[in-house]
């Protein structure tokens, strides 16, 4: 089976041809694991606009079946290891206007903005940091190496978005979240179009287009917006295309991205200064290659270069930093289904470099020209290396499945040995509607650019970090029946020299350092879908909760921290869809979010040196849409009950906001 294409069955039906249709090829079943994971499977089930032969298919509920990826590349991905999965459906009846938005519907992720509609947002899992969460799109790592804060600047709008899927283990301290775009098998053409609050005015367009072996997608996107509190307009523009051509034995994937974001930058990175201004660009592009034969060899090669002009003080030259961010990236695999299992050996290699006014060392030649800007030369650069291999092997059983390895971690810029990191993931089906998972992992982090040399009046880096190391230990069982689905996880996350920013005083400024922290947490998922329990409209709850306790084994007095230890201590999230009518669908999303630690009161830009624990909030959201032939009107309200919060302190988040759109399929 290993030289066929893969295809992926959605739902089971007994026309008697169904299974002929699949013979001799890969089949992947999706299972759908946490309370969104569940919500994708139960709209897929209640969606009443699917084409007319869904319609007349008796659907019947699948046995829990492992989530595979075969044709997604993506490093982290492992047979046997538990995954949290977003789903196409979910994404379109959330009330996101942007891929981060959508994260915030996830119990597990913490997530901090700092301006609205997703502009600049922190992205982290399990109370790590922004840092410590690899992100991938579409296998492929975006993650930044010059800071955290840039990492989430995916190049894509919501609407093409086909998965979400988040991965215990993998190259992040704390995790990987992966973004999966993929080509529709049809041709199809859509317009959108957005209008909402405080001049926000948006447009995308999306083109797909199938032929015989190749498919391609692009999509444009480009939105402003005048800001909700002060100093927080904004302009965006994103573009990107993939192309994807499946031959008999060979499969290949490209694309490519471009993002583009200027904004003002209220209080991001100081109190102090209520008018920082900032702008971002990112240019992404990548080749896949997958062969169709008994030894399996799949490589990835990317590139990626970030620009970004921080203003401390709005068109002016003081604090002023521009930065050019490049990685390079290589990843070859060669795998073998045999008797014993699956074996597979892999690599993978990361160039990262930058060219600053502020990170890195002096260069010996300063006359690197900032692009655009006159008589403004880059300064300071930085280059290193860093290398993984691994190998692993899938041992599958009738009941039960069993995946190990090792990798190891090598950075040679600063380190003179190799970093051996074993990992263990399995999962036991303890009866037809009760699965068991179990999975030790660790991971090795090097700091960011950021970390070592950002010098600023308001922070200060540390040449002298320690990489990062994890080891995190986690146990869920999953319940799936008739009209529910439930889990309840535990994990134990042991983090040597993890990283943070720092007050140790109250007139202090920031810090980078290296601390002891030990998390561990619970996570409650739960699904009801009441449409499969009784005879009624489609409708579904789904409720979600996590929770976090975190130690330190280091004593360092420290008056304020500004990531790692200012984690969630409590998120609740819950959702209600209903389709009281044909092709009327609505969504109302709640979130609770208790954070730990606080932040130090300003008042007229100046510090009182008092620390303001941060209050929890609730923030409710709602979004409603109709289907007329190929038009879709759609109308959201975010913040319905207008809460004042803070993500980070002294940056307050927006009010609330609505928005109406229109989008008109013209090709489908």
């Amino acid at each position: 089976m290993e030289g066929n294409k893969a295809i992926k069955w959605r739902r089971f039906s007994r026309a008697s041809y169904s299974a002929f249709c699949s013979l001799h090829k890969v089949v992947n079943i999706g299972v759908l694991t946490v309370a969104m994971v569940a919500n994708a499977d139960a709209k897929a089930k209640t969606q009443r606009d699917t084409v007319s032969v869904d319609s007349t298919m008796k659907e019947t509920l699948l046995e829990d079946v492992e989530i595979t990826a075969e044709r997604t590349a993506s490093i982290i991905s492992q047979d046997g290891q538990h995954s949290f999965v977003v789903v196409q459906q979910d994404v379109k009846a959330a009330a996101a206007h942007s891929v981060n938005d959508l994260f915030k519907q996830m119990s597990t992720i913490d997530v901090r903005q700092r301006g609205g509609y997703g502009v600049q947002t922190d992205i982290s899992i399990r109370g790590a940091s922004a840092d410590q969460t690899t992100l991938l799109l579409n296998g492929i790592d975006i993650t930044s190496p010059q800071t955290g804060h840039l990492s989430a600047d995916f190049p894509v709008s919501t609407d093409v978005i086909k998965q979400v899927e988040l991965n215990e283990g993998g190259t992040g301290t704390a995790g990987t979240l992966n973004v999966t775009i993929q080509p529709d098998t049809f041709d199809r053409l859509d317009v959108q179009v957005l209008a909402g609050m405080y001049g926000l005015a948006e447009g995308n367009l999306l083109l797909n287009l199938k032929g015989k072996h190749t498919t391609h997608l692009a999509n444009l996107f480009a939105d402003r917006c005048d800001g909700a509190v002060h100093n927080s307009d904004f302009r965006q523009a994103k573009l990107f295309y993939m192309g994807q051509s499946d031959k008999e034995r060979l499969l290949m994937e490209w694309q490519c991205g471009y993002n583009r974001q200027s904004f003002g930058a209220n209080t991001f990175y100081s109190p102090a200064f209520d008018n920082q201004w900032e702008r971002t660009n990112r240019v992404l592009t990548s080749l896949r290659m997958e062969t169709k034969t008994p030894v399996k060899f799949t490589s990835s090669i990317a590139w990626m270069r970030n620009y970004d002009h921080f203003q401390l003080i709005r068109d002016s030259s003081y604090g002023e930093n521009f930065h050019r961010c490049d990685v390079f990236m290589f990843s070859p695999e060669w795998s073998r289904r045999w008797k014993g299992g699956k074996s597979s050996v892999g690599v993978n290699y990361r160039h990262e470099s930058i060219i600053s006014t502020n990170l890195g060392v002096p260069m010996e030649d300063d006359s690197i020209p900032v692009f655009h800007v006159d008589d403004t030369y880059y300064k300071k650069s930085k280059r290193r290396d860093i290398l993984n291999i691994y190998l692993k092997h899938n041992i599958p059983f009738k009941i039960w499945n069993l995946n190990f390895g090792v990798r190891t971690y090598r950075n040679f810029d600063d380190e003179d040995r190799i970093r051996f990191l074993p990992f263990v993931n399995a999962k036991v089906n303890l009866h037809r509607n009760w699965t068991l998972f179990a999975s030790w992992n660790n991971a090795r982090r090097t700091p960011t650019f950021t970390d070592l040399f950002y010098k600023s009046p308001t922070i200060e880096g540390n040449t002298h970090l320690k990489s990062e190391f994890s080891s995190t230990a986690s146990l869920s069982v999953r319940y799936r029946g008739k009209g529910l689905c439930s889990e309840v996880a535990g994990y134990y996350t042991h983090g040597k020299d993890m990283i943070d920013w720092v007050m140790y005083h109250s007139d202090d400024i920031f810090h980078s350092a290296n601390f002891q922290l030990n998390n561990m947490g619970v996570e409650l998922n739960n699904v009801l879908i009441l449409n499969e329990l009784f005879k009624c409209i489609p409708m579904q709850i789904s409720v979600g909760y996590h929770y976090i306790h975190q130690e330190r084994e280091d004593d360092t007095e420290v008056f304020k921290s500004n990531y790692s230890m200012e984690y969630l201590k409590h998120k609740l999230v819950a959702q209600f869809f209903v389709e009281p009518i044909r092709n009327l669908q609505m969504q109302l999303s709640y979130r609770y979010v208790c954070r730990n630690g606080g932040y130090v009161l300003y008042e007229n830009r100046v510090n009182t040196g008092q620390l303001i624990s941060y209050d929890p909030y609730g923030i409710m959201d709602f979004k409603a849409s109709y289907k007329i032939r190929k038009v879709e009107v759609f109308g959201e309200v975010n913040n319905l009950l207008n809460e004042t919060y803070f993500d980070y302190g002294n940056v307050p988040q927006a009010g609330i906001v609505g928005k109406v759109g229109l989008i008109y399929h013209i090709l489908k």
